[in-house]
């Protein structure tokens, strides 16, 4: 079976966490990229990849690379990969570019059409019938990548952005990405066995997304199309195959899952969307103040997106995260904390010093993920048991 080589996107701090995906589901030749990895794999593989990887965004098979320095190159170049061994002109196309470092080609919609071109040229020499344009519902989306002056071809088998898992019926005013999310879990370094809590918890995405990798149940579950379904080298039976094996892959049990907020639309909206995914028996939400009520577990793990004062703005964004900071330090002894924020002084109000520091954006806000071990008494002890601990660990 032929293997070919693929790009997966994500968002800029989550390639590691992608790379783990892939290196944990198979894949060879795994290169971490900026904002992408790169990787190897047969069409199979690349069926599963867009069902399973839960940080990527959409995946990119590579088709032709070349040295290009004026139009007609770019032209000869597109026109020499084999098209129609690819799809029929029934389907719709439409092309996407990316231009840097080159002011040659500075103009992406130029360097779209002059690919579209050389495209639908291609077909008319062979048939004398070209494929029709569809900027918004193409039915295969081809990616053109300039630096400098390499150009690279690529075909998108993914369409709509992975991010798009279908389970939310609806959301709040500010909702955070499920690829983000499920970044975020993975970035925190949840065991997925400790109880899990999210006081915050808006339209439920966190909850939802540490549900489905507790439970390994596939992101993709309830997505209606894929654009690798609209090539020529598509084989519905290998697809159902990825589909049966993740299905059988599926646990029936995980660690508590709980969500508070303290208004009543986030937390309907958190049980409409947990329901439509089909995980309402493992994640419970309620209306509550974090503030006021009891931790919901003796010890568990804590993640939460509080607000930034861009979309929701609270009365005092300061005064919230300093009571972020009482309240864990006086109520969650035990309890692992993380955070991700777009309002730089709130970690400073938090008052606690942080084990893990990223930097990641949240669509075009820079944000700064944290993550805290809460405990009682002295830092210097707790780090001093936890030492302890872990030789003890080691030494069983």
């Amino acid at each position: 079976m032929s293997v070919y080589n693929y790009i997966a996107k994500t968002y800029p701090g989550l390639e590691e966490p992608l790379a783990r995906e892939l290196e944990n589901m198979g894949a060879s030749d795994v290169a971490v990229l900026g904002r992408a990895v790169s990787f190897s794999g047969t069409l199979p593989f690349l069926y599963e990849a867009n069902y399973r990887l839960r940080t990527a965004l959409r995946i990119l098979m590579h088709l032709k690379s070349g040295t290009i320095f004026d139009n007609g190159d770019l032209y000869n170049l597109v026109s020499l990969v084999p098209w129609e061994e690819w799809f029929l002109t029934s389907k719709t196309i439409a092309v996407d570019s990316v231009v840097i470092n080159n002011s040659t080609f500075s103009n992406t919609v130029f360097v779209s059409q002059k690919v579209k071109d050389a495209v639908v040229d291609r077909f008319r020499e062979i048939g004398g019938v070209r494929p029709t344009v569809d900027l918004k519902e193409a039915d295969i989306r081809i990616h053109v990548h300039i630096s400098g002056d390499n150009c690279d071809i690529l075909l998108d088998s993914t369409g709509d952005s992975l991010h798009r898992r279908g389970y939310k019926i609806t959301h709040g005013p500010a909702p955070l990405s499920e690829v983000l999310a499920a970044g975020l879990i993975y970035l925190s370094g949840w065991d997925q066995k400790t109880p899990f809590f999210d006081p915050m918890c808006g339209s439920g995405t966190i909850l939802a997304e540490a549900a489905m990798i507790a439970l390994d149940v596939p992101p993709a579950k309830l997505r209606n199309s894929f654009c690798f379904t609209n090539w020529l080298s598509y084989k519905p039976e290998d697809f159902r195959e990825v589909k049966s094996k993740a299905a059988a892959y599926e646990r029936k049990h995980c660690p508590e899952i709980m969500g508070f907020d303290i208004e009543p639309k986030a937390v309907h909206a958190t049980r409409a969307n947990i329901n439509a995914i089909g995980l309402a028996k493992f994640v419970h939400a309620r209306e509550a103040d974090f503030f006021k009520e009891d931790p919901p577990f003796r010890s568990g793990f804590i993640l939460t997106n509080p607000p930034y004062g861009v979309k929701i703005v609270p009365e005092s964004l300061d005064k919230l995260y300093s009571d972020i900071g009482q309240t864990l330090k006086r109520k969650y002894a035990g309890y692992t904390a993380s955070i991700i924020s777009g309002y730089p002084p709130g970690f400073f109000k938090i008052g606690m010093k942080h084990d893990m520091k990223i930097s990641i954006p949240n669509g075009p806000i820079d944000c700064s993920f944290r993550k805290y071990s809460i405990f009682q008494g002295k830092r210097a002890d707790f780090l001093d048991q936890a030492a302890k601990n872990e030789i003890s660990r080691s030494e069983q």
